[in-house]
C-alpha cells in the first residue's frame, strides 16, 4: 500500500517480478476468452460455402488477436508503471483493469450468440454486426454527445462541468466511462478524449475533440 501526497490509499506490486506474476494471472480469463471465441468462429464458418462469411470470419479472428495483444502489452505496461509509481499511474490502470473486463464480457457475449445460431443469415450478421457495427454505433454516440453539449451551450451560454444530467447517460454508458475524459476548459470551452481500439485513455489511437463557444471539432 502507498499513501499518495493527495491522501489517496493505493495497493501496488512491491517489485516488477511481482507485477509480471499478477499481470499473468490476469490475463488468463481474457485469454480463455479469446481462444473459444475463435474456436466458435471457426465451428461456425466450416462446412459454410458463403464466401462473405468465411472472409468475415477471418477478418474477425485477425482483429480479435490483434485487438488482444495491444491490449495485453498495455496491461502489461500499465503493471509495471503502477509497480513505480503507485500514485501517479493508479487512476488510469483502473480504467485498463475496467476496460479489460468489459473486452472480456464481449467475447464471451459473441460466443454465445454464435454458438446459438445455425442459419447462415444470422451467422452473417453477428459476425457483420461485431467488425463493423460497433465502430459506428460509437461515431453515433459520440456525436450525439457532442451535439448536445454544444445545444447546451446555446441554452446556457456555457458549457456543463460534468457530462452528468445532461442527457446522455445511455451514450456515456455504450461507450464505457473508462474510456471518456470530459474537461471543461473555461465557460465557453470544453475538450473530450475519446479511447480508441486499445480501449486506454492516452494511447495513440485516442480522439480528441474540443468544444468553443457552441461547436465542436475534432482535433486532427
Amino acid at each position: 500500500m502507498a499513501s499518495c501526497p493527495d491522501g489517496r490509499p493505493v495497493s501496488f506490486p512491491k517489485s516488477e517480478r511481482c507485477a509480471a506474476k499478477i499481470y499473468q494471472d490476469a490475463v488468463k480469463d481474457f485469454k480463455v476468452s479469446l481462444k473459444a471465441t475463435v474456436n466458435v468462429i471457426d465451428q461456425v464458418s466450416v462446412g459454410v460455402d458463403n464466401l462473405e462469411i468465411k472472409n468475415e470470419s477471418k477478418l474477425l479472428k485477425d482483429k480479435l488477436n490483434q485487438e488482444s495483444i495491444r491490449l495485453q502489452e498495455t496491461y502489461k505496461a500499465s503493471y509495471l508503471a503502477i509497480t513505480r509509481d503507485p500514485c501517479a499511474n493508479s487512476e488510469r490502470h483502473y480504467k485498463l483493469v475496467e476496460s479489460v473486463s468489459k473486452k472480456n464480457y464481449e467475447l464471451q457475449e459473441l460466443k454465445t450468440k454464435l454458438e446459438n445460431e445455425t442459419k447462415q443469415k444470422e451467422i452473417k450478421s453477428t459476425l457483420n454486426n461485431y467488425l463493423y457495427q460497433r465502430g459506428k454505433k460509437e461515431g453515433t454516440a459520440i456525436g450525439k454527445i457532442a451535439g448536445t453539449l454544444d445545444r447546451y451551450f446555446v441554452e446556457n451560454n456555457k458549457y456543463p462541468k460534468s457530462l452528468e444530467n445532461i442527457g446522455v447517460k445511455d451514450e456515456v454508458n455504450l461507450l464505457g466511462i473508462s474510456r471518456l475524459e470530459y474537461v471543461l476548459i473555461s465557460s465557453s470551452e470544453y475538450s473530450m478524449r475519446f479511447a480508441g481500439e486499445d480501449y486506454v485513455l492516452g494511447s495513440a489511437d485516442d480522439k480528441l475533440y474540443k468544444g468553443k463557444d457552441g461547436k465542436t471539432e475534432l482535433q486532427e
